[in-house]
């Protein structure tokens, strides 16, 4: 999978935690639609990948779909499916994620096709896509379909983009999100908490923007006062070395070391 090495290598360089989260996945060939896929499969974040597929696409297209991967995963989106329609909650996972990844192919759907503003959760995009008319077919036959139900929702959102309607497809494969249904999101939050840690610490903490608030939740930044990284959350760098030298740097230490002991798996 020379593609896929390669794509992360890059990663590595200019988007480091990228990389490094990457590096932990478990890997398999993926054979279907679309050139990748991930899953929680054990609570292992696991990437599925047809490199041939995959290698069409330009080299920030491939970074993008990476990225668009992580965030499935840091989301914990095919866990938070539950009784939900697979085929709408597939679609408000895209809906909630795409907006913030640039260069994702032009076949990723975005929130503005169905006329829906940016910024929600997958929760919320869900329940507005259960009102919108032009995706009624996909509300039918029911919820928790296994995968012979969801071919025929593959036949009428196929059916729907020939005859000019929005494009309702995701821009990965979903296929596998089943998998996580064998083990309770609690568990699969723990392994993915501990591959975040990991990733942060081998990075050095090179992450910004929406990513920040996306890793406090793993992360316990509350737990990390002297930390450059919650530094940059709170705006407050001023005397930040003198307590390092301090008794409040002990303090801090403590801390930390109590937080990894109340996260470990």
């Amino acid at each position: 999978m020379r593609v896929l090495q390669d794509t992360i290598v890059r990663l590595l360089k200019h988007r480091p935690f990228y990389g490094q989260f990457l590096l932990q996945f478990r890997r398999r060939r993926h054979c279907g639609r679309k050139a990748v896929a991930v899953t929680l499969a054990d609570a292992v974040p696991t990437l599925a990948i047809d490199p041939d597929h995959f290698a069409v696409f330009s080299a920030a297209e491939q970074e993008a779909l990476l990225e668009h991967l992580i965030k499935h995963i840091l989301h914990l989106h095919p866990s938070r499916r539950k009784e939900r329609h697979s085929r709408l909650w597939d679609l408000a996972c895209d809906l909630a994620i795409n907006p913030g990844i640039e260069n994702l192919p032009p076949e990723a759907t975005h929130p503005q096709r169905f006329r829906l503003p940016a910024g929600l959760s997958a929760e919320e995009y869900y329940a507005k896509l259960l009102l919108l008319p032009e995706l009624g077919s996909l509300q039918s036959p029911g919820v928790g379909e296994q995968r012979s139900a969801e071919q025929g929702e593959t036949d009428s959102l196929d059916s729907a983009s020939e005859s000019g309607t929005d494009q309702q497809d995701t821009v990965d494969d979903h296929c596998y999100w089943n998998e996580a249904d064998r083990t309770p999101k609690a568990l699969s939050e723990q392994v993915v908490r501990q591959m975040v840690q990991t990733a942060w610490k081998r990075s050095q903490g090179e992450v910004s923007g929406e990513l920040q608030q996306l890793l406090q939740h793993y992360l316990n930044l509350r737990l990390f006062p002297g930390s450059r990284f919650y530094a940059s959350l709170s705006g407050r760098l001023e005397g930040l070395e003198e307590r390092e030298h301090g008794n409040v740097h002990t303090d801090a230490l403590a801390m930390r070391h109590q937080g990894f002991a109340n996260n470990s798996c």
